[in-house]
């Protein structure tokens, strides 16, 4: 710690006194040598006096910083010189690095970064495709299909975005939803704050239609009402019981 503020005393003195400093040592430390000798055998005894005056001043100072912030006044006077290349090329870089950032982002959350579930490495997301299009859908007669033959999977559950309109309380909101099968939260591992989640008896033709929220838009849109299970919202204008 000494060190270093003995070198920002001697750089904050200023590089005139330093150097003045310095060529007045470096001549009584010839003087001394030349006592017996002539200038010349003195000066070659003592050595390479630029080199030793340029290790001195490493020394006394911050070379890594000084190094930088030349070729940073470097830069800048570069970039007056040719505004329009160096716009060209400060919108390069940006575009580089926000490109590298985004494709970063998403390999994180999609390889990189494990799901917010119990036995995240065991999930797997499926779908079919053909011979014209490929993706992760299925339609609801495979799925079904799928289930009853597998022998692979411990579960499986189907899910579905879907955009509902809540009525009936206060102003109409509008919230983007899942339509899921009855494992889907047993499947991921989750369980209810409040009430149930969905069970056999809800997958049945003709059951009642019934909602699980969570916990964002139970506090957003209904206050966090502890007595929110058994009420029903209207969605889209049809009735839904909340289980969970």
């Amino acid at each position: 710690m000494r060190e270093w503020w003995n070198r920002f005393r001697a750089w904050a003195a200023g590089r005139p006194g330093m150097a003045a400093d310095l060529a007045e040592e470096l001549q009584s430390h010839l003087a001394m040598q030349g006592e017996n000798t002539s200038p010349d055998q003195a000066r070659r005894e003592f050595g390479n006096v630029t080199l030793i005056a340029e290790r001195a001043r490493d020394a006394w100072g911050f070379p890594s910083l000084e190094s930088l912030w030349k070729d940073v006044s470097y830069g800048l006077r570069a970039m007056r010189r040719a505004p329009a290349f160096s716009l060209v090329v400060i919108l390069t870089f940006a575009l580089g690095v926000g490109v590298n950032t985004a494709i970063f982002s998403v390999v994180r959350q999609v390889l990189l970064k494990p799901l917010p579930y119990p036995g995240s490495e065991r999930l797997v997301r499926f779908g079919e495709g053909t011979a014209r299009a490929e993706g992760i859908s299925v339609t609801w007669v495979n799925f079904k299909n799928w289930r009853s033959s597998n022998h692979t999977f411990e579960e499986m559950a189907a899910f579905q975005f879907t955009a509902r309109t809540l009525t009936g309380r206060a102003e109409p909101v509008t919230t983007t939803g899942l339509t899921v099968t009855a494992p889907y939260f047993a499947l991921l591992g989750m369980h209810p704050l409040l009430g149930r989640l969905f069970d056999g008896a809800d997958d049945k033709p003709g059951a009642a239609p019934v909602i699980v929220l969570n916990h964002r838009f139970w506090q957003s849109q209904l206050g966090g009402d502890p007595h929110i299970v058994g009420a029903t919202l209207t969605l889209n204008g049809n009735p839904f019981e909340v289980v969970g």
